[in-house]
């Protein structure tokens, strides 16, 4: 069988580190190089601020590196996302006291509730038998 690049230079191959052996040519279209499979994860439980950092780590100059601006930019989003998991933290420690409280008053009401249910129960016991009602028609 004749093969098809037979004759033909190969296209010189680039690696990039986190990523698969590719072709030059196939990656001249895109601008971006492809995610690895953990930025994929981390991607995809998190914000747009996390989509932004991969979208950063992917965007390389021509030779390959990452330059200084890209890991500033990844920096910032990082604080961006650290911020808002902060926030998000605090708020859910606020909202987990408020409910505490609730919980606490509610307890209290209910102990409360239960000691009238007794003082009622002891009421019934204490009152004397109803006397039995005699009908006219007997």
């Amino acid at each position: 069988m004749a093969d098809p690049h037979a004759g033909a230079p190969e296209p010189p191959r680039t690696i990039t580190r986190g990523t698969a052996v590719t072709d030059a040519p196939e990656n001249l279209d895109s601008t971006t190089a492809p995610r690895t499979r953990r930025q994929a994860r981390l991607s995809d439980g998190y914000s747009n601020t996390s989509r932004s950092i991969t979208e950063v780590t992917s965007s390389v100059d021509s030779s390959g590196r990452v330059t200084t601006r890209d890991i500033w930019r990844m920096i910032d989003g990082l604080k961006e996302t650290i911020a808002y998991q902060t926030e998000l933290i605090q708020s859910t420690k606020d909202e987990l006291l408020e409910v505490k409280h609730d919980q606490n008053v509610l307890q209290t009401q209910n102990e409360k509730l239960h000691e009238e249910v007794r003082a009622l129960r002891a009421q019934i016991d204490a009152l004397p038998p109803s006397p039995v009602a005699k009908s006219w028609a007997a």
